[in-house]
């Protein structure tokens, strides 16, 4: 970029300007125009070429408008090349891009992908577990709220449970369709008091029913345990490898020696139960409490023939935690891996954060070069530096430290623009000005600066800061600047201190109030 062919007709103000700005000696360029319409619409239309808006003559809008601006080559600029300073903009706060800036990005990466791999690693088990369960529910939400009573805590509730799912034997509970036991409109209902006391009584008479079988117990033999042994027995080949089971009852033995006689022994025992008159009754008023509604129909339908599952009923969120527990320890593998995984995570996690509380980062620079340079009743610094460092905000926020004699109070920045003078208010701007310019040139991003009078109505003090950091930003080769003003002494002194020079210009102005003239070092 070492020219810039500018070229406009009926843009904002200017009836017609062509000129081309020399870069090859030095960096900047300043533009005096005594007429403050012409650098006005000069500026607001480069700002609309810089958000990829049209231009149009506002004061002869049914004008054809023209505007190009291009390099030395006659390629137009890339928008997001050009930075608009306007004078003054009071809404101008760190965006995402001024944001960025980091002494160390190497930091940020690395806690970024250390939170990628864990998410693939919940992902995966995430997945094993919906086509298991069968659930339509959110199972990253759902298994969190089961274990930690919270949405959010899917991580820290698998490494709660690691132990106990370990601890299983085996999966007891993945055949359940989980919608129809844990529908919400049932576990409301289950948790219903009077509900709580139809199960309890009828698990106390079920208890009493098991001490008196012959080959059931309530301990260790119940009837799922029955149920799961028969499937575990078939499913390993114990009968048609011609081994038989020897069952010992108090009065009496049996001996099973194929899987139709252990099914038939496991349903004459629980009819010999579920047909005693008292605990049908008990079956009965449950039921009446369930025939509410679809969903609780179609689980009393499911339950009721699953009658060895109504004692886990008694205690429905224990219940509901073994279930998890259950698919889980069958994707033992993914789930430990998820678990080591987020051990690991957090171990590298917390160190890398406390690394970044103690990085210094050029939002600091920036700051500082604001609290050493600029002259206001206020200090800054960054509330929330190491979370933005880490991508856990997007945004950076400041905080303000109100000064006043030997007294000091944190203000929110809306309050403080309610006390500063307009002065002050401008300085605060320029702060924004300093993020811009700091993280382009972090990113070592080519960029053209159209600076709009920008220490207009500044105290001296406030001034000179500001003709200072120019001259600093004119020797970074990326940077090309066109300064615009209509103070005549600004503008001798921007020359004299060395912030601009004077080229060989070709230009000519015509301005829509008349003949407008300007002057350009």
């Amino acid at each position: 970029m070492k020219k810039i062919n500018v070229a406009l007709k009926n843009c904002h103000g200017i009836r017609d300007l062509s000129a081309t700005f020399n870069f090859n000696k030095q960096n900047s360029i300043a533009i005096y125009a005594p007429n403050g319409t012409m650098k006005t619409s000069f500026a607001r239309t480069f700002k609309d070429f810089s958000q990829g808006e049209e231009t149009s003559d506002h004061m002869f809008p049914t004008r054809q408008t023209e505007r190009s601006i291009s390099d030395e080559h006659g390629k137009e600029l890339d928008p997001d090349d050009v930075v608009v300073v306007s004078s003054y903009d009071e809404g101008l706060q760190p965006n995402e891009l001024t944001s960025t800036l980091l002494v160390n990005p190497n930091l940020r990466k690395e806690y970024e992908d250390l939170q990628v791999d864990l998410i693939e690693a919940r992902d995966d088990l995430v997945e094993a577990l919906e086509k298991q369960s069968k659930t339509k529910q959110d199972i990253f939400s759902t298994l969190s709220r089961v274990f930690t009573g919270e949405d959010d805590r899917f991580f820290e509730a698998m490494l709660r449970i690691r132990h106990e799912v370990r601890q299983l034997e085996g999966p007891l509970y993945t055949d359940l369709p989980y919608d129809i036991v844990f529908n919400e409109k049932v576990v409301t209902i289950l948790r219903n008091p009077e509900v709580q006391s139809e199960l309890s009584q009828y698990i106390t008479r079920l208890n009493e029913l098991l001490d008196e079988s012959t080959f059931f117990n309530r301990e260790s033999f119940s009837f799922y345990n029955a149920t799961n042994v028969t499937k575990s027995l078939s499913s390993n080949g114990f009968f048609t490898a011609n081994h038989s089971l020897l069952l010992h009852g108090e009065s009496k033995t049996r001996s099973v020696t194929n899987e139709s006689d252990l099914k038939n022994l496991i349903t004459e025992e629980k009819r010999k139960i579920t047909h005693d008159e008292s605990l049908r009754i008990k079956l009965d008023a449950i039921e009446k409490v369930l025939q509410k509604n679809a969903d609780t129909r179609r689980f009393f339908d499911f339950i009721a023939s699953r009658e060895e599952l109504l004692p886990e009923l008694a205690n429905i969120d224990t219940f509901q935690q073994n279930v998890w527990k259950s698919h889980l320890k069958a994707q033992e593998h993914l789930f430990e891996y998820v678990v080591t995984r987020f051990e690991d995570t957090e171990s590298r996690r917390k160190t890398i954060e406390e690394q970044a509380v103690n990085e210094s980062t050029q939002w600091e620079k920036v700051i500082d070069i604001f609290n050493d340079r600029f002259f206001v009743p206020f200090r800054l610094s960054a509330k929330n530096r190491h979370r933005v460092i880490l991508g856990q905000e997007s945004v950076l926020e400041l905080t303000f430290e109100f000064e006043e004699g030997d007294e000091t109070t944190d203000v929110e920045r809306e309050e403080l623009l309610k006390v500063l003078s307009n002065g002050e208010k401008k300085a605060l701007y320029i702060l924004n000005v300093l993020f811009e310019v700091e993280a382009r040139k972090a990113a070592g991003r080519a960029t053209l600066f159209v600076i709009d009078d920008l220490a207009d109505s500044f105290d001296y003090k406030n001034k000179y800061a500001i003709i200072q950091y120019l001259k600093e930003i004119v020797n970074y080769s990326d940077f090309k600047i066109i300064l615009l003003t209509h103070n005549f002494d600004f503008f001798r002194t921007v020359k004299s201190d060395g912030v601009v020079f004077l080229p060989f210009v070709e230009t000519s102005s015509v301005m829509a109030s008349g003949t407008g003239t300007c002057l350009v070092l």
